[in-house]
Formats: structure tokens, sequence, C-alpha cells
């Protein structure tokens, strides 16, 4: 049941680590423990929804008006 509980955690909120060292040394720490321990590196920061949607925005102000578009106006 532990196993589980910590795995769930290690899932929705994963430990990264910035440097190989770090996360080596940790592996190896763990490792003592729990023998499938592994390192995962740390990934590419992504933007959040709302970061993505106000790009859009800013994009889709940036497009010029058609001639169509200002014609039934």
């Amino acid at each position: 049941m532990v196993k589980e509980f910590l795995l769930i955690t290690m899932l929705t909120d994963p430990m990264v680590y910035t440097e190989k060292s770090a996360c080596e040394e940790a592996a190896k720490k763990l490792a003592q423990v729990d023998e499938t321990a592994i390192c995962i590196p740390a990934g590419k920061p992504q933007d959040t929804t709302m970061d993505t949607f106000i790009d859009l925005v800013i994009k889709l102000q940036a497009i010029q008006p058609k001639e169509v578009d200002s014609v039934n106006k």
C-alpha cells in the first residue's frame, strides 16, 4: 500500500533534478531502499493554459483584417 501511495504521489508531482550528478546521487541513495529507483531528468518548462491562450489572443489581434471582412462592417 505504501509503494502504491508513493507511486501515485510521484506521478502527480514528480521530483526532477536539474543536474545529472544530483540525480545520480539520489538514485544511489534510493537504490539502497528500493532497487527499482530511477532518475527522472528535468524536462522543459511547459506553458500554462493561460499563457497559451494569451499568446493566441495576441497572434489573432495581430492578424490584419481581410478586405472581405471590412466590407461587411
